[in-house]
């Protein structure tokens, strides 16, 4: 939505059910930023933002799936690397914490 020009900023959930393909919960926050208007000129708010998400997207979880592609191995391939890398990097912020503080009593 922010690549889109809708708004500047978003926060978007979507809750499901089990055995409920449509998703039972689709709320939107643009805390204030969004920029779309209605036919008539007037800015549209969260809840009809949200209905519109609603109308024109298929939030089924197989419809996103296929739409991105997320079972290819490209996919896993890249967010097994991204996930890995912020392990690492997440266990060296640590050491160097630690290194900084073992510095700091000498």
């Amino acid at each position: 939505m922010v690549a889109a020009g809708v708004c500047d900023q978003a926060l978007i959930q979507v809750a499901y059910a089990i055995g409920v393909a449509q998703p039972v919960g689709l709320y939107i926050n643009t805390f204030g930023t969004a920029k779309v208007k209605d036919s008539k000129g007037k800015q549209l708010h969260d809840g009809e933002i949200s209905e519109k998400i609603h109308k024109l997207f298929d939030m089924r979880p197989y419809s996103i799936v296929q739409r991105f592609g997320l079972k290819t191995r490209y996919f896993f391939r890249q967010h097994l690397t991204d996930i890995l890398a912020g392990i690492v990097f997440q266990k060296m912020s640590m050491f160097i914490m630690k290194f900084q503080e073992v510095k700091l009593k000498l």
